[in-house]
């Protein structure tokens, strides 16, 4: 999901950038609002319509951008809703909150479900990427809270029963004198209870077997012969961890010999692995086509995010009296002219720098002219630094 970095974001990640701090997510939140036509997003300063904050379960930085992961659920429960809008809030260097950026999701609506079966399994979860430029460092507060809900622990395991004497496929759980057994082989039909056939876990048990899976690099695998039986098994409630000891017998005979030209001039449709059909993107739901789409998404994605470009004057001498000019010369052209911000730097305790005034005068593509303003007796010899933002 993309979104666009508000003005109070450019200038908290001016501000940011300069200082060299981090940036800090306090919150993501949600709202039903629908955003005026016409209206600049980036004019935003909070949600039109609150609904509720959403629950970060995730983030990953990346060069320039963090990409945010949210969980929604209905604060009551039980009623429906669709998002329409979507805020990230970050706190500025004075310890307030801000709308850093905006996405308007009002013609592709996310819808938000009730949970109707009780089973906790509700909400969506959606992922925000935002821009960050330059800042090494960008800090949220995951909540565990997100990681896993009770009923959607319940409705993985099922309600263990009492065992009986009927069919289990593997992964199957029931209970035994109160204790819980996890099936490893498939019973075909109703058995006395067959020890061979079952083993003893705790929830416990469970849980850590998915953090941290047995891989059997042996190659063999019992009951695994050919690859209709690897593909039964994982369709039959193979558990995460048995995949594990199963995948290398079963990859074994995912490939039959015959079945791959490696020749790239193949037209014949239908046969090979990557046949005529799947490697023509004019051909709807084919590979190539799935990739052309990709690469179409990705660059319009591209197309959206905001051009910032960053520098320093080093040392500029502004006259006592009179108005100083320095040029900006950008190291490529903006696709159109940015808006540009300046500020003063320095490390000086002199309190008549307070009487500098920075001014921006023929800003286009390729630069701009900054002036400063010295109105004192003085001369003074301060750094400035600047930041040219182009939002497409």
């Amino acid at each position: 999901m993309a979104n666009k970095i508000t003005y109070l974001g450019l200038n908290v990640l001016a501000g940011l950038i300069a200082s060299g701090n981090g940036l800090k997510i306090t919150r993501v939140a949600v709202g039903t609002g629908i955003l005026t036509k016409g209206y600049d997003p980036a004019a935003m300063t909070d949600l039109i319509t609150f609904k509720q904050d959403g629950t970060i379960t995730g983030k990953v930085h990346e060069d320039d951008t963090a990409t945010i992961t949210c969980q929604v659920v209905p604060e009551d429960g039980s009623v429906d809703f669709a998002i329409t809008e979507v805020g990230v809030y970050v706190e500025d260097e004075d310890g307030s909150e801000i709308l850093y950026s905006y996405a308007d999701l009002s013609e592709h609506p996310q819808p938000v479900y009730k949970d109707d079966t009780g089973s906790g399994n509700s909400g969506t979860t959606i992922n925000i990427k935002i821009f960050v430029s330059s800042i090494s460092q960008v800090s949220a507060s995951l909540s565990p809270a997100g990681l896993v809900t009770i009923g959607q622990l319940d409705l993985y395991m099922g309600t263990p029963a009492e065992y009986e004497e009927k069919t289990y496929v593997v992964g199957d759980y029931c209970t035994r004198n109160g204790r819980i057994y996890r099936c490893t082989s498939a019973i075909s039909s109703g058995e006395e209870w067959n020890d061979a056939h079952w083993e003893e876990v705790t929830l416990l048990s469970e849980i850590l077997a998915l953090r941290n899976p047995e891989f059997d690099a042996s190659g063999n695998a019992s009951g695994i012969t050919n690859f209709q039986k690897l593909i039964d098994s994982i369709t039959s409630k193979m558990s995460f961890f048995s995949f594990f000891a199963n995948l290398k017998t079963g990859l074994k005979y995912v490939l039959d010999v015959g079945k791959i030209v490696n020749n790239g001039t193949t037209t014949e449709a239908g046969k090979f692995v990557l046949d005529a059909i799947q490697a023509n993107p004019n051909i709807a739901g084919t590979l190539a086509k799935q990739i052309q789409e990709n690469a179409s998404a990705i660059s319009s994605l591209n197309a959206s995010l905001p051009i910032i470009k960053t520098g320093r004057i080093s040392d500029c001498k502004c006259e006592k009296g009179s108005v100083s000019e320095f040029q900006i010369t950008f190291d490529e052209p903006f696709p159109e002219r940015p808006t540009l911000i300046l500020s003063i730097n320095s490390s000086t305790s002199n309190i008549d720098y307070g009487h500098l005034c920075p001014i921006t005068v023929n800003v286009n593509r390729n630069g701009a002219t900054a002036r400063m303003a010295n109105p004192t007796q003085t001369d003074f010899y301060p750094n400035i630094e600047w930041i040219a933002v182009y939002l497409p």
